[in-house]
Formats: C-alpha cells, sequence, structure tokens
C-alpha cells in the first residue's frame, strides 16, 4: 500500500504531520506515528515503564484467546489504545495481576453506554490526535467490553 507524508492543517501556518496510506479499496488511512511514540513514551515513564509492559500481557493474552478459540482478533493498535486510556494509576499497582485486572475492568466499565457527547470525555488514539470511537473506525466500544470481558474469563478472574 503507497504510503506519502501527510499534513492536516488547522491554519495556513498551522499544521500536524502525519502519514497517509492508501489502500486498495480506494480507502485512505491517515496516521500520527511521531505523536504515538511521543505519547506511548511519556505515558510509560509516567507508570515506572509498565504502561508497555502491560501492552505486550494483553496482546498477548489476545493472541492466545484467539489461538484457543474464545475470541475474534482484534488490532493489537486497538488493545494499546485501550491501555493508554486507562489512568496511570492503574499501572502502579503491587502486581501485574492486580494491574490487568484494573485495566480490564476501568475498560469494562468506561465503555459502557454510548459514546459521550462532550470531546474531552471520549477517548483517544495513542497520538491523541483521532478520537478512538468513530464512524471510520473498525471497532466499537462494545468491541472494546467484549475484549475486556473475554480477557477476564480468559485469565481466571471471573471465578
Amino acid at each position: 500500500m503507497p504510503c506519502f507524508d501527510y499534513r492536516y492543517y488547522f491554519s495556513a501556518s498551522s499544521y500536524r504531520d502525519g502519514s497517509k496510506v492508501f489502500k486498495k479499496s480506494g480507502a485512505n488511512l491517515k496516521n500520527y506515528p511521531e505523536q504515538q511514540l511521543k505519547n506511548g513514551n511519556a505515558k510509560n515513564n509516567d507508570t515506572r515503564r509498565f504502561y508497555k509492559k502491560a501492552v505486550r500481557i494483553l496482546k498477548r493474552v489476545e493472541n492466545a484467546m484467539v489461538e484457543s478459540g474464545e475470541h475474534r482478533e482484534v488490532p493489537s493498535f486497538f488493545v494499546e489504545c485501550l491501555a493508554y486510556n486507562c489512568p496511570n494509576s492503574l499501572f502502579l499497582a503491587e502486581t501485574w495481576t492486580e494491574i490487568i485486572r484494573g485495566l480490564l475492568v476501568y475498560v469494562w466499565d468506561e465503555l459502557q453506554g454510548d459514546e459521550p457527547a462532550t470531546e474531552a470525555q471520549r477517548w483517544l488514539e495513542v497520538n491523541e490526535c483521532k478520537f478512538l470511537f468513530h464512524w471510520e473506525q473498525a471497532w466499537s466500544r462494545a468491541d472494546g467490553r467484549d475484549f475486556a470481558k473475554a480477557a477476564w474469563n480468559y485469565l481466571g478472574y471471573a471465578s
């Protein structure tokens, strides 16, 4: 798929750099990799470097659930974004079990209901340039809840 530099202009002199990928279907994706890296690194530093480790754990759980037929595949970027929207304090729990349990509970609880009307309450992609849930995305709030519930059950937290 061809990829090009992309600029989102706020005004004639103010813009955000990114990239634009053109799919075979004719659709395109706009990404902001520099912002994603910067924000992910900042969250990792703010969480004793546990954010990226927690994301890896959640991605491994997702892979294991798919392999065992217990859940459908979801994009790893989506899993990363779910974790990114969790408060930093959840990553500071005493054990990995507490951290992952806390993240899954938070995702489940916060994604109940419809998308908030106010922008400040909406979840963002890691790049903080786009909302995580909108009509162009391949996932929904319900997909986030489904993932959290499936991971909860897969990890045996329901027992």
